[in-house]
């Protein structure tokens, strides 16, 4: 069994925007795949799929002769992290970093990120400069599973029909630009603490964060270790609230961690949903390919080269819009509030345009970079 201790200081997502005819669910999956699924936000992913990385959601399978593969010898992992938060826009880099796409030619892992996390941080905590977050995640992975392709690919009668007359913007909002090759089954629950050094000294906030990595080790590990003293773990407390945030495993209700008998409780509970309940498990890492590596045509090719452009693109204006909007909460200066909303509006317009693939321009290096406090 394999794990990982991983401690960082960092700093939105999608909307699945479906119709309804072509919306996918359990309904839409033969018995024999059923218990290779995984269910995501009520939504149906598996092998074989289509896939959209900008519209976060599967589309119906375009190849028919393909069959899932259980990787036997996965092993079961498990990520305990941690990652204090000062802004907004270190919280969108945050998410941004859970999401982890990485791009080799037509292949993209994605490791997913529940946007529910998101929103729920939001009715909780607005930031300024007297508040700071950590965020724990506990993540395991227990199974893998990987497409087959019996042979050349074929599609389905629709599909082909749509390649042989050339309609292939048809063809992407139908299929997607890219299928899934393979997926890494678990899930992940996050735990929210924030603090408030309002009414605290500099110097006490400054001891607190200084001791804050070495608290959470002392919980989120099975090592058993005191470094702080008393004092100094009841002056992290005294400031602290508690959160159980989110979970991208349908179903499980996370419990709150505050200190290390609970954390071991914790770990043991979710691995213990995940084995009990096999078909509430969540993506934890999906692979995708370009469906022009396997149907050789341009323009499939460049259908998925414009997508992950424009998610790039998106994601990018997302972090600057988080940055903007830190400074529109905290100035003190109505001008600098003035200038921070009139930026704001062009970057949400960049944000649509980037959402829908149209026009979708990447942000300059120092864009609103006079946008300070």
């Amino acid at each position: 069994m394999k794990k990982h201790i991983i401690i960082t200081i960092v700093g939105y997502l999608f909307f699945c925007s479906c119709s309804k005819e072509d919306e996918i669910n359990r309904n839409t999956i033969s018995s024999d795949n059923e218990e290779k699924t995984i269910l995501i936000n009520d939504t149906i992913y598996y092998t074989g799929f289509g896939y959209s990385i900008l519209r976060d959601r599967p589309f119906r399978p375009a190849i028919t002769n393909f069959s899932d593969e259980k990787i036997n010898d996965f092993p079961v992992e498990k990520e305990i992290s941690i990652h204090i938060v000062k802004n907004d826009e270190e919280l969108e880099e945050f998410i941004n970093n859970q999401i982890n796409v990485q791009q080799s030619g037509e292949i993209l892992d994605f490791s997913s990120f529940d946007r529910q996390v998101k929103a729920e941080i939001n009715e909780k905590i607005t930031f300024s400069r007297k508040t700071l977050l950590v965020i724990a995640k506990i993540s395991i992975s227990n199974a893998k599973y990987k497409m087959e392709l019996d042979g050349v690919p074929i599609l389905d009668d629709r599909a082909q029909e749509l390649i042989d007359n050339n309609q292939y913007d048809r063809f992407v909002r139908k299929y997607g630009s890219m299928l899934v090759t393979s997926h890494i089954r678990g899930g992940s629950a996050y735990y929210l603490y924030s603090y408030d050094f309002s009414n605290l000294s500099e110097e006490s906030r400054i001891e607190i964060e200084q001791n804050l990595t070495l608290y959470f080790d002392e919980i989120f590990t099975e090592v058993s270790q005191t470094i702080l003293t008393t004092e100094e773990k009841q002056q992290i407390t005294s400031t602290q609230d508690v959160y159980a945030v989110a979970t991208t495993i349908p179903g499980y209700v996370p419990g709150l961690i505050s200190q290390k008998e609970e954390f071991e409780e914790e770990v043991n509970k979710i691995d213990e949903y995940l084995i009990s309940n096999p078909l509430q498990d969540s993506k934890v890492t999906l692979n995708y390919k370009s469906y022009a590596s396997i149907i050789n045509n341009t323009s499939l090719k460049e259908a998925f080269e414009l997508e992950v452009s424009c998610y790039n693109n998106l994601e990018q204006w997302r972090i600057i819009h988080a940055r903007i909007l830190y400074v529109y909460n905290n100035t003190s200066s109505e001008e600098m509030k003035t200038t921070a909303e009139s930026a704001l509006n062009e970057i949400d317009q960049h944000i649509v345009n980037a959402r829908q693939c149209n026009n979708s321009v990447a942000p300059n290096d120092n864009i609103y970079d006079h946008i300070t406090l």
